[in-house]
């Protein structure tokens, strides 16, 4: 990889090897970023990309109308302590994500709203150097969130997330808001018995860690444990795990403008997870999983991909007391 390349991937694996800036952290990494190349050589997807997060909210180039057409069919307050962010990737790619968290949320008894003209993040443009971007996002999405009411805000993606929890404090004064992962939030409801009552999946599975929950965010455990507590789901691990894990290749823009080597490093990625004899991969970051979809279907492999959100609501949906002879707490 050449340099202009890799300042890229943002898998902070990459940011701690590289010579240059392997000792700089956080504002300093985007900093460098922005000062070595931007705007005249980050490449020309990446501020398409970034115009698109200004104009339409999201960095896909869909009118931000569209956003939430997922939620036409669900009914869900706009005013709550606890907000549920979508995020452009799984309301635009993988709405049946959004969907899935909507269930869970609700079948625990989680009084929740969401904003229907929710902002983008601005992450994305964080990582391209775009910090500006990013804050006048924060800004929007800070505003939006306090006309909601909102205390808590739970969050599906892996890279919202890190944006939220790592990102907004640095960059932003007075964003207090609490921010928690789907996944935390899980393992929460399922902890405490408010979510409860999974049938029986019998099937094996391995979790690959987003590189922006796992590497720069340090959650690990939660996502695990919820595998654990699922009835006759059976967590196999590879070596390359938690700290050791390693990237699917889609973060930092990589995917938008090396669509083949993206696609290569996460080939090399499933051809690990799948060593251990597993009939399905789970992850907790919708970038993950349409990248390793991708790469398992260029492989020509008999395997699914899904989100850990998707395993909890599979596993309601199964529950049968009649027939499983046992129930979840």
């Amino acid at each position: 990889l050449l340099p202009n390349e890799l300042r890229y991937i943002s898998c902070k694996n990459v940011d701690e090897l590289w010579e240059a800036i392997k000792n700089l952290k956080g504002l300093k990494v985007v900093a460098f970023r922005e000062r070595s190349g931007i705007p005249e050589i980050i490449p020309r997807k990446i501020k398409a990309n970034v115009e698109s997060i200004v104009i339409n909210q999201n960095p896909y180039g869909v009118p931000a109308k569209d956003k939430a057409k997922w939620l036409e069919h669900i009914n869900v307050p706009e005013k709550s302590e606890n907000i549920y962010y979508f995020g452009c990737t799984a309301a635009l790619k993988l709405p049946y994500l959004a969907e899935a968290m909507v269930a869970i949320l609700k079948g625990s008894n989680v009084e929740f709203g969401v904003l229907r003209e929710e902002p983008c993040c601005g992450g994305y443009a964080l990582r391209a150097g775009y910090w500006k971007v990013m804050v006048n996002q924060a800004n929007r999405l800070m505003e939006a969130l306090k006309r909601a009411g909102a205390k808590r805000i739970i969050v599906t993606c892996a890279g919202c997330y890190r944006t939220l929890k790592k990102d907004y404090p640095e960059y932003l004064d007075g964003f207090d808001f609490e921010v928690v992962s789907a996944v935390e939030v899980a393992w929460e409801l399922i902890n405490s018995g408010r979510l409860k009552n999974f049938g029986l999946l019998n099937v094996k599975v391995t979790y690959h860690d987003p590189c922006h929950l796992g590497h720069h965010c340090g959650v690990y455990g939660p996502p695990r444990e919820i595998l654990h507590s699922i009835p006759g789901l059976k967590l196999l691990e590879v070596s390359g795990r938690e700290e050791a894990s390693t990237c699917c290749g889609a973060g930092g823009g990589v995917k938008a403008i090396h669509p083949e080597l993206s696609l290569k490093i996460c080939e090399a990625r499933v051809l690990e997870l799948v060593k251990t004899g597993v009939e399905t991969i789970v992850s907790a970051c919708p970038f993950c999983e349409l990248n390793m979809k991708d790469a398992v279907k260029e492989l020509k492999i008999n395997v699914k991909v899904m989100d850990i959100i998707e395993i909890l609501t599979e596993a309601r949906k199964s529950y049968n007391p009649a027939s499983t002879g046992k129930r979840f707490i």
